[in-house]
């Protein structure tokens, strides 16, 4: 493995957010489950019974729900401990094979290498850690997974957000006034990102939170690339919207808000 190197660590911003008793009630009631996380768990389905499993930034346990009954052994993590104290008690009945503890996924120091074969950070969790912080995470992601292991996230996308960018029409006013003052809030809080669309990796404020957050966008050609140099292999890209699978050569063309990445070690 080619080690990318990283800058400095600092604390996600969002992690102030993730504590607060009306998100945390969110994510307690939210259990949706994307088209993409379907057809990966439609992939891997054979493999399943037999992986030990990591699962970064759980939350309250949308994912755990969906996976720890399927796999061999479970282990779930999120920066936030009212997430984790959420889980904990979500699934205080079925524990027999979970463990779920707080996390920090640029420092997995807890575990030893080598010792997962399977490794999900689902809903866009490696874009809440700053930028200087990604490839940490995915450096710790890579030392922590078995050969022959499989690594799926997913991530915002750059070639999105110029749709954040156009107003959408309604016609009722209060709502086109709305969405009016929200692009104006677009344009104004990324004033400076928006000027550097042609790079691969941008740091927004889209929004979410109320603006308070920013989260890591990234052109899915340049998230393949650093993939590959990091040693993973049979790099597979879904779309958001119906979890088909994009060819390499047509990724420039795909500006769904997400992609899901699922490779191997």
């Amino acid at each position: 493995m080619a080690h990318i190197q990283t800058s400095t660590a600092s604390i996600p911003e969002t992690r102030a957010s993730y504590v607060t008793e009306e998100v945390v009630g969110f994510y307690s009631r939210y259990d949706k489950i994307q088209a993409p996380e379907a057809r990966v768990i439609e992939t891997l389905e054979p493999r399943l019974p037999s992986m030990r499993m990591l699962d970064i930034g759980i939350g309250a346990g949308r994912t755990t729900a969906l996976l720890a009954h399927r796999v061999k052994s479970y282990v779930g993590i999120d920066y936030s401990q009212s997430m984790i104290d959420a889980a904990r008690q979500r699934f205080s009945a079925s524990a027999s094979n979970l463990d779920l503890h707080w996390g920090d996924a640029a420092s997995l120091t807890s575990f030893a290498d080598h010792c997962f074969d399977f490794v999900l950070f689902s809903f866009n969790g490696l874009d809440y850690l700053p930028a200087n912080l990604r490839q940490d995470a995915l450096n710790e992601m890579f030392r922590v997974l078995a050969p022959g292991g499989v690594l799926c996230f997913s991530s915002h996308n750059t070639l999105n957000i110029p749709k954040l960018l156009r107003l959408r029409w309604h016609r009722h006013p209060r709502v086109l006034a709305r969405r009016i003052m929200n692009l104006v809030k677009v344009r104004w809080h990324n004033r400076d990102a928006l000027s550097r669309l042609q790079e691969d990796l941008l740091t927004l404020r889209d929004g979410d939170l109320d603006f308070e957050a920013a989260y890591v966008y990234v052109r899915p050609t340049a998230q393949v690339r650093t993939l590959l140099a990091m040693g993973l292999r049979s790099v597979r890209c879904f779309a958001l919207a119906d979890g088909h699978e994009i060819p390499h050569d047509e990724l420039d063309a795909e500006t769904g808000a997400w992609v899901y990445y699922l490779c191997e070690k």
